[in-house]
């Protein structure tokens, strides 16, 4: 029998965490050292002794000097007590120390359990294999000016990833939220698991992580590890990379964004984008393509104009919104497809594509093609190039925009202020007024309107039908051409700037209820009669001096 340990041992072995003994414990032979081997014998020998009551550091009693003799109740209440806490010491916390790894001396961090910890630099590869696929990362040999690692992906070194450090991290220093004993049956899903991680290690000392199912509460995934006994619950937002796709953690920027050439590129005001040269939506959800323009200098109140399949004034707060997007870099939420073949491209409607954007803004020029929505995200590529990402479908609808959505309700809009005259002609007569807009100290512009003979006109009533010009709307378009007509009412438009072409917007009769629209010849949109009806007729009261009257509601 071993010699009673002294004084100073005893009080040593009461310093002892309580879990780390466990952990030294429940390592594995071939990892425990000198002083591992040292603190298990003196454990053992103090309960030899029984100088803990039947526990080794659970239950140590205070030596106050003087004896108490416990009744039986009291004493079968400690052997209870005492019993069940060396069952839970058989499973108590245990952390994977390899001899070169730094050993955590806490019982805890922020409320967890250490169960591994190793030093990424002694790392030689970590494997994945879920449900979604298999991938590989390794430390980068190239030489940071930070001690951090950087982790590539194998076969895949020239594709940026965001998530690969946090593999990296929990593989290598892995903590959990409680630990539970191991059990025959498959309560815990390991049998068919999540997720299997290999960390291949320098010094040989491979070891194996395996993801079971989520806990009932869903507060984590039940994992275990080569070498270690016991089963341990993991924050199930820490195992999201072990059992994501590679895809999943790619970078979120799809593209290079749109930046402007140097500090006065016209074509950004304060980083955005503020005109294009060309837009062009195409794909099978749209019967003809759609582009979109700068505006030509006589509409130069307007940022876009849409040039086909119609002509027509464009919403610039939709095409301002997609077009945020080039210059953020088109945000993605993961890939399907990181090498994508010509099979690839076909599963996902990419060989016909759903819908296609191409961008030119300045030097700027981008083309991305989509596929038809796969479970909520757009299939899409850019550039023709091999990867294939996901783009919300919710977040983004702008990827299937029609012609309407990219159309200004109005046919045709020019601010008053820039203008040096409008003249209106039908009936074989032509009323044409004069502007001389000019700003008051407050800041507000009259316009001065006087009609070519010289006669004053009211300017608030000169505005009143000029809002009517600006608010000509299409019914509908016309694919069979502008009918071999005179126009019946032509307004033409000269702007203040000389150098500015005069606007000749026409309105030719195409049915009973429907005129034909074209501005400087182009155009394809009707529009209803009394539309027309409602601008002669005002326009020959603004002319005789009379005041128009409240504008009713058109029915088309």
């Amino acid at each position: 029998m071993s010699s009673a340990p002294d004084n100073n041992q005893v009080n040593e072995i009461r310093r002892v965490d309580p879990e780390k003994l466990a952990a030294v414990k429940a390592k594995p032979d071939y990892l425990r050292t000198d002083d591992d081997n040292a603190l298990i014998a003196l454990a053992e020998q103090l309960e030899e002794e029984d100088m803990f009551s039947g526990s080794t550091v659970f239950a140590a009693p205070q030596n106050s000097g003087k004896q108490h003799r416990l009744s039986p109740r009291k004493r079968g209440a400690i052997a209870i007590s005492v019993a069940a806490l060396i069952t839970a010491a058989a499973v108590a916390v245990v952390m994977f120390c390899l001899p070169e790894a730094e050993t955590d001396d806490t019982s805890s961090v922020n409320e967890t359990i250490p169960v591994i910890s190793v030093e990424q630099s002694g790392v030689e590869q970590i494997s994945v294999s879920n449900g979604n696929g298999e991938f590989t990362i390794y430390p980068s040999d190239s030489e940071s000016e930070t001690d951090e690692i950087t982790w590539l992906a194998k076969g895949y070194e020239d594709i940026t990833f965001l998530g690969l450090d946090s593999v990296a991290e929990y593989a290598c220093s892995l903590r959990a939220l409680k630990i539970l004993p191991a059990s025959d049956e498959d309560i815990y899903g390991l049998s068919e698991p999540k997720s299997t991680v290999t960390v291949e290690q320098k010094n040989g000392k491979d070891y194996t992580i395996t993801v079971g199912g989520l806990s009932p509460d869903q507060s984590g995934n039940y994992v275990t590890v080569t070498g270690i006994d016991g089963v341990y619950l993991v924050d199930k937002y820490n195992m999201y990379n072990f059992t994501s796709a590679l895809g999943d953690m790619i970078e979120t920027a799809s593209m290079e964004p749109f930046v402007p050439d140097g500090d006065n590129d016209e074509y950004f005001t304060n980083g955005s984008i503020a005109m294009v040269d060309k837009l062009i939506f195409g794909g099978t959800c749209r019967p003809a393509r759609i582009v979109i323009e700068n505006p030509p200098e006589e509409m130069s109140v307007l940022n876009y104009i849409v040039t086909e399949p119609t002509y027509q004034a464009a919403n610039g707060d939709n095409i301002d919104s997609l077009l945020s997007n080039f210059t953020t870099g088109l945000a993605n939420s993961g890939a399907f497809v990181l090498r994508c073949t010509d099979s690839d491209l076909k599963q996902y409607g990419l060989d016909n594509p759903y819908s296609t954007v191409y961008c030119k803004v300045n030097k700027n020029t981008v083309t991305l093609k989509f596929g038809k929505a796969v479970d909520g995200y757009y299939p899409f590529t850019v550039n023709d190039g091999d990867i294939i990402y996901k783009l919300s479908a919710d977040a983004n609808e702008w990827v299937a925009y029609q012609t309407a959505d990219l159309l200004y309700e109005s046919l045709y809009i020019e601010n008053v202020t820039t203008l040096s005259s409008v003249t209106l002609s039908f009936d074989g007569k032509d009323y044409g007024f004069k502007l001389s807009p000019k700003e008051d100290a407050n800041g507000s512009t009259s316009l001065n309107c006087t009609r070519t003979d010289g006669v004053k006109i009211d300017d608030s009533e000169f505005k009143k039908l000029y809002e009517r010009i600006i608010s000509f709307t299409a019914q509908e378009t016309a694919d069979d051409g502008v009918p071999n007509k005179t126009p019946y009412l032509t307004i033409t438009v000269k702007h203040i700037d000389g150098s500015v072409k005069d606007s000749v917007i026409t309105f030719t009769e195409y049915s009973a209820r429907r005129y034909y629209y074209q501005l400087n010849g182009q155009g394809n949109s009707l529009v209803s009669s009394q539309q027309i009806d409602d601008v002669t007729e005002n326009t020959v009261k603004v002319w005789n001096g009379e005041q128009i009257t409240r504008r009713t509601q058109l029915t088309y």
